[in-house]
């Protein structure tokens, strides 16, 4: 098909001072004591807006025909994040 793909497969980032994060939500420790699989805290959108940043601009740079967002688990709770609150 003469086809490329790229692969852009960020991290969650390390965790900073009380704060710790669960891709797009940074939390402190008390927050998220009892599990349950509920993930509690605030959205950090500057980590979320680089991520759309980076992949705009390589979306761009590489004339991509369209951009395709998915996740497993964790992964597919990051991807609608990024589908929600910022748009590219």
């Amino acid at each position: 098909l003469k086809r490329r793909v790229y692969f852009l497969v960020p991290l969650n980032p390390a965790g900073h001072g009380a704060l710790r994060f669960d891709w797009g939500i940074c939390y402190e420790r008390h927050q998220n004591k009892n599990g349950l699989g509920f993930v509690y805290g605030e959205t950090h959108d500057r980590f979320l807006g680089d991520l759309c940043g980076l992949t705009q601009e390589l979306a761009q740079k590489v004339h991509a025909a369209h951009v395709v967002a998915m996740g497993y688990s964790m992964g597919g709770f990051g991807v609608y994040q990024v589908a929600m609150g910022y748009s590219m």
